[in-house]
């Protein structure tokens, strides 16, 4: 319960930073303050397209705090050119399938698959704001309607850009709201590991037990 509670309690936080939102804010589409792409994959059967030149990020790749992956497959120089860069900084999101809405932010620059759409910010833009605005339930919500809701739910590139957020009008807001917010999110992510670590150690104790029960050792 207490596991469950610390991510409730995170997600109860985000979603009240952006339901109220501050005097002056601003709707506006993804569109109109950055520039979106979708990511591309070079042809697998071309063993020369993969190397350690630039991480290539697929939806497996996203860390529950937001972070990315990037340790597993790289693409190299010659697979880089048939691919798109997503510049550090820059938002991502699966777009397609059963984890259609998880979020994570790059910081450094690095490529996708087509699973993946990627938001850059224009200068004034804070991106982990942006991210953060994206983990919400109301932002979620609309990124199922626009998929349909299919057996294999998918948002397009168009549909995924005209989506809106709100924005502070100074960046030194959007900044001070995400940094707030991650330090909330280390903290959530430390009481989650106290907690998975107690459940580990009482699962351990449980099995210790019946193991000394049935051997005839209590």
């Amino acid at each position: 319960k207490n596991l469950k509670n610390a991510r409730e309690l995170f997600e109860s936080y985000l979603n009240e930073v952006f339901t109220k939102k501050g005097e002056g804010w601003e709707e506006k589409t993804l569109e109109k303050i950055g520039s979106t792409q979708t990511g591309s994959t070079p042809k697998s059967s071309e063993q020369g397209n993969y190397g350690d030149f630039i991480p290539f990020i697929k939806p497996a790749d996203f860390n529950r705090d937001g972070s990315l992956n990037y340790e597993n497959a790289g693409l190299s120089e010659h697979g880089f050119k048939t691919a798109r860069l997503i510049s550090k900084n820059s938002v991502l999101m699966v777009c397609i399938g059963a984890t259609i809405g998880k979020c994570g932010w790059c910081d450094r620059d690095v490529t996708s698959n087509q699973q993946i759409n990627a938001f850059t910010p224009k200068e004034g833009i804070f991106s982990k704001f942006i991210y953060y605005q994206m983990l919400t339930e109301n932002f979620q919500k609309r990124v199922l309607h626009s998929s349909g809701q299919a057996t294999l739910p998918i948002i397009n590139k168009s549909k995924w850009s005209s989506l809106t957020v709100l924005l502070p009008q100074k960046y030194a807001e959007q900044e001070r709201i995400s940094n707030q917010l991650d330090k909330l999110m280390d903290e959530t992510n430390r009481l989650e590991s106290i907690y998975q670590r107690k459940l580990t150690a009482l699962d351990e104790l449980k099995k210790s037990l019946l193991h000394q029960a049935f051997s005839g050792q209590l």
